[in-house]
């Protein structure tokens, strides 16, 4: 079986890349962390311990990711900012709504959304958010109540006081 030139093309970047990439050194995160995938088959006693940490914590980090073929959001990263940050990758195929790995998803994403807490995106952490409503683990008011800081427009600021060009 012949490789088409588009095959051998998209080959030939992603061995270029990977060697441009490889010059870098590794990321070494500032402090400890520990991830965990939360889904369909994630253990309720997890969930449970998720929620308490969750009570627990006033500031997070969260970024939103898109399926690469469908577009369809897929992905939501939220990161509990503490001495020993614990990151959560929770997928969108999660259970039926009719479970209770279901509610507990849905109550451990309301304790994060609390108007309480100070939600930290790279853009608008609302807008984004705004693409999973459909998926039922939270509702548009929910986000909206939420403080969202988009550390983009900050960053922006520092950036070109901190790096002045003309």
């Amino acid at each position: 079986m012949n490789q088409s030139n588009s095959d051998r093309s998209s080959v030939a970047r992603k061995r270029l890349l990977n060697r441009q990439l490889s010059v870098l050194s590794p990321f070494v995160p500032l402090n400890d962390w520990q991830a965990y995938r939360i889904n369909r088959t994630t253990a309720p006693s997890l969930l449970h311990d998720l929620i308490e940490l969750a009570r627990r914590t006033t500031r997070y980090t969260i970024d939103t990711e898109h399926d690469y073929y469908t577009h369809e959001a897929a992905l939501i990263q939220i990161e509990f900012i503490r001495r020993r940050s614990v990151v959560l990758l929770i997928e969108m195929c999660h259970p039926p709504t009719s479970t209770v790995t279901f509610w507990l998803i849905k109550s451990l994403l309301a304790v994060i959304l609390s108007p309480s807490n100070l939600i930290y995106s790279w853009g608008n952490g609302i807008d984004e958010l705004g693409h999973f409503v459909h998926y039922d683990l939270f509702s548009s008011s929910t986000i909206r109540r939420s403080k969202n800081i988009d550390v983009q427009v900050d960053f922006k600021l520092w950036y070109n006081k901190v790096f002045l060009h003309t």
